[in-house]
């Protein structure tokens, strides 16, 4: 078995998208030039080496997801295949309707399509709309046989909520179960997040009736108290996938390039007791074992479908495990330097990164 040794969450930074989704953060920025497709600074073998095992730490489960579209970008494929030939786990978080990549992702070799997962967002409306709904379902199933894991998820938004028997009708019937699901969010300056349904308690009692687990944990978890020690930026970290500038999560600053010198150390360095993110992702880095004290179920407990086995036997077994089983965790002396650091280290790259950005540096 696979130990289960990174987490690597790969943001695409390109805002491009085929829908418009009511309830979709991006869209509603009215500045936001939704044609804005990602490109790539270097070479999907030059990445692909980046992210080697012997450089990274270890074996990796590697998400990569668009702040549009993740599957726009032409070179997405081919990254990909660099990645998985480095002996990594990828998912791909998809709207499921690019057909052309996902039969390019179908000539890939057994052996990289066993360690490769698509994240199909279940968008109704807009699938309905565009008359769509049937190469989505014939997507998603396309990838599961070609050996590939796949899931479902939904946000349940308020637009959706006079479709619910559809919904569930059509995705029993065409993707083997249920999508899981979550709710559409909004983070606050000084807070946490909060849902942006109108009622609910009501969404919450229609969102029971899909008995989600990844509805449970994130409800329960997103805004957990972030005083816990977290190991994001030892075990974990977010990279952009064009440029390879790496943070040690979706709040810190970036502190450092992995793709300029593919040869340098890469600077590991936990986030501690003391985060100052203004609220935890939860739904991603916490299900990984990135706060060991927590004791959360595994991701695939709250991902995948048992029933429609989403999972391949291989996906399934590697991510069952989590960080903290396969990582040293640090002494009381450890910890507390990393406290005293820490706060000083986000400051220091917070403020380059606010120069670099304001003088084009």
């Amino acid at each position: 078995m696979d130990k289960y040794k990174k987490f690597i969450e790969c943001w695409v930074p390109g805002t491009a998208c085929n829908m418009r989704c009511g309830y979709c953060y991006v869209s509603q920025l009215r500045h936001i030039n939704m044609k804005d497709v990602a490109h790539f600074s270097y070479s999907p073998e030059h990445i692909g080496k980046a992210l080697r095992k012997e450089r990274i730490g270890g074996c990796a489960y590697i998400n990569v997801c668009g702040t549009g579209e993740t599957l726009l970008p032409k070179e997405l494929p081919e990254i990909i295949r660099q990645i998985l030939m480095h002996g990594h786990y990828v998912n791909i978080y998809t709207n499921g309707t690019l057909t052309q990549r996902f039969d390019e992702f179908c000539k890939f070799p057994g052996n990289l399509l066993e360690r490769l997962s698509f994240a199909f967002s279940f968008h109704y409306l807009e699938l309905k709309r565009l008359k769509m709904l049937d190469v989505f379902f014939a997507n998603f199933n396309k990838m599961k046989s070609a050996g590939c894991s796949v899931v479902c998820n939904m946000v349940l938004d308020d637009s959706y909520l006079p479709y619910i028997d559809e919904i569930k009708q059509l995705t029993k019937e065409h993707l083997g179960a249920y999508p899981q699901i979550s709710f559409p969010k909004k983070a606050h300056k000084h807070g946490n997040y909060t849902s942006l349904c109108k009622d609910d308690e009501e969404s919450l009692r229609i969102g029971n009736t899909f008995h989600s687990p990844y509805l449970d944990f994130t409800e329960k978890y997103y805004n957990y108290d972030k005083h816990l020690f977290c190991y994001a930026g030892a075990w974990s970290f977010c990279l952009n996938l064009s440029t390879g500038d790496i943070s040690k999560c979706y709040g810190h600053s970036a502190h450092q390039n992995i793709f300029k010198n593919i040869n340098a150390k890469i600077r590991y360095s936990p986030v501690g007791n003391f985060c100052q993110a203004r609220a935890c992702g939860g739904g991603l880095f916490l299900p990984m074992g990135v706060v060991p004290e927590l004791k959360t179920p595994t991701y695939v407990d709250v991902k995948n479908r048992p029933e429609a086995n989403w999972y391949t036997n291989k996906y399934n077994e590697f991510l069952s495990q989590q960080l903290w089983q396969n990582n040293k965790q640090y002494s009381v002396l450890q910890r507390l330097k990393v406290n005293m650091i820490h706060p000083i280290s986000s400051l220091y790259y917070k403020g380059i990164n606010f120069l670099r950005r304001k003088f084009q540096m």
